[in-house]
């Protein structure tokens, strides 16, 4: 397995390490919302800093549960308690409750950064050439991923773009007559789709607020500053066309928020229409509202991603298989069924 991928002891599941890069993009805005914060602020803009920095917070933390990081769960819970005594809007400062919490910030980005040099190092070469001979039966791989999503859709839980992406690439093995497959296979699967899944968040995390503000800089001009933001929106279009791209490498949830935000922009450059200031306060607020749905979704595929992990340990135990290192390829990742020979 390379370096990028899930390091597995026991039944200890180490966080893949672009959930820990996604962790760290969001503790940097905890970071600068802090040293605003620090900065005198009005008590409107106080408060709104605060509110979101806390939401950051709480963010990091309930993705470290879905990730298996139980000490930056723990970390980051205190770290609340510490944002909560600096939310309240007061003439004085604060110096040793502001040094506390930047000292606690500090701390999660420590336990992350180690996190992330965790490498297949840390596993015995005997063990990981032991994972990479062991083989899954495929039918009931399968049955097990189909349980698993009618136990999710009954309680309510979405089914998630990973699991079914599993479904399906298993359910192709089957149609091909493949009896058993290598579980290298099934967790360099798991990990490509979580990290395209984190990749997308990530780039939505970034993206999407400067489209946020050039819409809401149109809606303090009233609509009428299209004609001086020309190279701006053109940009911006850019910029929401490519993520409508991505969306759908990802298969991200609301591409059709993103496909009607392009289209709006691009009426607006085009300058088809007259658009009230309405319009654009509209848009912006809905792009808001896609930032928190792509939060929650980048939850529940962590969470479907330890799930499944734990779900091909369980399958691999119950009918454990292994086959000497040279009836695998090195090139192939199944055991396709000899028939005939």
């Amino acid at each position: 397995m390379s370096l990028s991928t899930t390091i597995k002891s026991g039944s200890h599941t180490e966080p893949h390490a672009a959930l820990i890069q996604y962790l760290l993009a969001r503790l940097d805005h905890v970071h600068v919302q802090l040293d605003e914060l620090q900065q005198d602020q009005p008590a409107d803009r106080h408060h709104v800093l605060a509110l979101s920095m806390k939401t950051y917070i709480a963010e990091i933390g309930a993705c470290a549960v879905k990730g298996n990081l139980p000490d930056v769960k723990e970390l980051c819970d205190r770290t609340l308690l510490l944002a909560e005594k600096v939310q309240p809007y007061t003439t004085e400062r604060r110096a040793d409750d502001y040094v506390a919490l930047c000292r606690s910030l500090g701390q999660i980005r420590q336990l992350l950064v180690r996190s992330i040099h965790v490498t297949t190092d840390r596993v015995p070469s005997s063990s990981r050439e032991r994972e990479g001979c062991m083989t899954i039966a495929v039918g009931d791989l399968l049955a097990a991923l189909h349980r698993l999503r009618e136990s999710r859709t009954g309680s309510g839980q979405s089914s998630g773009h990973l699991l079914q992406t599993m479904i399906d690439e298993v359910e192709k093995l089957r149609k091909t007559r493949v009896e058993r497959c290598g579980t290298t296979f099934l967790n360099e699967l798991l990990d490509e789709c979580l990290k395209r899944t984190i990749d997308f968040a990530m780039l939505v995390q970034a993206q999407v607020p400067l489209v946020i503000e050039t819409l809401e800089l149109l809606a303090k001009e009233k609509g009428e500053g299209h004609k001086e933001l020309g190279d701006r929106l053109q940009g911006e279009v850019e910029r929401t066309a490519r993520l409508v791209s991505v969306a759908k490498q990802a298969s991200a949830p609301q591409v059709a928020c993103l496909e009607g935000v392009l289209g709006f922009l691009t009426m607006v450059i085009q300058q088809r229409v007259v658009i009230a200031a309405l319009r654009y306060e509209t848009v912006a607020s809905r792009m808001r509202a896609y930032l928190s749905s792509i939060s929650r979704w980048i939850e529940e595929e962590i969470a479907a991603y330890s799930v499944i992990c734990d779900l091909v340990k369980s399958e691999r135990r119950k009918k454990e298989t292994t086959y000497p290192a040279w009836v695998l390829s090195p090139h192939t990742h199944v055991l396709s069924e000899m028939s005939g020979s």
